[in-house]
């Protein structure tokens, strides 16, 4: 099973308005739309970290958004956080304005939502979380002025975005794998097999008591390697046998 964990910086509209406060932007007040102008991605589980940028010359003929479509064609599932409400979406937006087809339906962990789902912080944002587990934190844009001065054109903006883009790709898949044993629905791989973790692989699955409703009894087990819960497919009352795990 293959999982892509990507991370889209995007530069904002630019228009005109009245007041500082509570405006309304019709179509003639927009200068600019925003749009990517920077992608950062990697494979979970290997060191590479890819990266594409709309100031950069087009790699093998092939632009920034064309290369990251070339990689999200290959995965089975994508990594995000708070992706399937923004990544997700400004991505297709990017895709259809370059006239490339679309994605296939990818399995999505959006880890924004395990984090607010599963627990109760104050702030739900990835350098909190991160902060929160003891894992090294994004870095540090210096705000507001650094996606102007990349908008300008300069270089060492442009250089400061790429190291800001990839630690955000980093640090978004040090979260997954100190919180894979309380995502709901992992997507299991085709070669993870009976008797193996949905969440992490992992062969060490701990019988520990059962699942029981009205009219069934199905055996329970935790997994060692990141503490998931699962439970067998047979339902013990009945004998009825189906060689998968279901995790709870």
């Amino acid at each position: 099973m293959k999982i892509l964990c990507y991370d889209l910086e995007t530069q904002p509209t630019l228009g005109y308005v009245w007041s500082a406060w509570q405006q309304n932007m019709l179509p003639g007040q927009i200068k600019e739309h925003g749009k990517v102008i920077t992608w950062a991605a990697k494979w979970v589980g290997e060191k590479q970290v890819y990266f594409g940028a709309d100031w950069e010359p087009d790699v093998n003929g092939m632009g920034f958004i064309e290369r990251l479509h070339e990689l999200l064609m290959e995965a089975d599932v994508i990594l995000t956080y708070n992706g399937d409400k923004f990544d997700v979406r400004v991505l297709n937006t990017a895709i259809l304005l370059a006239g490339l087809p679309p994605l296939p339906a990818h399995r999505s962990v959006d880890m924004f939502k395990v984090v607010k789902r599963r627990f109760a912080l104050f702030h739900a944002r990835m350098d909190s979380v991160a902060s929160l587990l003891g894992l090294e934190g994004k870095t540090d844009t210096g705000g507001m002025q650094l996606w102007i001065d990349v908008m300008k054109g300069d270089k060492k903006a442009q250089k400061k975005m790429e190291k800001y883009n990839r630690q955000d790709i980093k640090v978004l898949e040090d979260i997954y794998e100190k919180l894979k044993g309380w995502i709901v629905n992992h997507p299991t791989g085709d070669d993870i097999a009976d008797g193996k973790c949905p969440n992490c692989g992992s062969d060490s699955l701990q019988k520990r008591g059962f699942h029981r409703t009205k009219v069934s009894k199905f055996q329970r087990y935790q997994c060692n390697g990141c503490g998931s819960w699962h439970r067998s497919r047979t339902n013990l009352l009945t004998k009825h046998t189906k060689p998968d795990i279901v995790t709870l």
